[in-house]
């Protein structure tokens, strides 16, 4: 499994999405290393910003960037490159199950507090680790899905 926190940095380093828009590009590592995972349908997780990486390279992949509306052009960005954007509350995730990309809003919401950010963020975490753990015939119980959503909560705080 892969995931990707998003952010400005992600917005600016794993792709140009900062600078271009529309007309981004994604890093070179970076789109080897998503194409693959996807063309090996492993599940892949993006919060924030990142998404717009899935969108980017995955043809027709559903993923959330937070509310649509005045304000929010990722959307309508995304929508140039053939993904679909689907509106999530700020503590859900998206989960497109064909495609195997699971997306949660985080701070593309607007505005919401840390608290509800982390919760939409720990779904996209454990949703994404159910799925990798089912693909190899694991079941993950509660208590082990909320310790790896914390896990990675802490480790990504500290990038960016």
């Amino acid at each position: 499994m892969l995931m990707l926190p998003g952010g400005f940095g992600a917005a600016k380093n794993l792709c140009t999405f900062a600078l271009d828009g529309a007309k981004m590009r994604v890093q070179a590592d970076v789109q080897r290393l998503v194409t693959g995972f996807h063309a090996a349908g492993k599940p892949i997780g993006l919060c924030c910003i990142a998404p717009v990486i899935a969108a980017k390279l995955i043809a027709g992949v559903r993923v959330t960037l937070g509310p649509e509306g005045p304000g929010h052009d990722a959307p309508k960005a995304i929508a140039t490159w053939g993904a679909v954007h689907q509106a999530a509350a700020v503590d859900q995730c998206v989960i497109d199950r064909d495609k195997k990309v699971i997306t949660a809003p985080a701070y593309m919401y607007g505005d919401a507090n840390p608290w509800q950010i982390s919760v939409g963020i720990g779904k996209m975490v454990e949703a994404t680790t159910r799925l990798a753990a089912k693909q190899r015939g694991i079941t993950i119980a509660d208590d082990e899905a909320a310790l790896i959503s914390s896990a990675f909560m802490y480790s990504t705080s500290f990038v960016g």
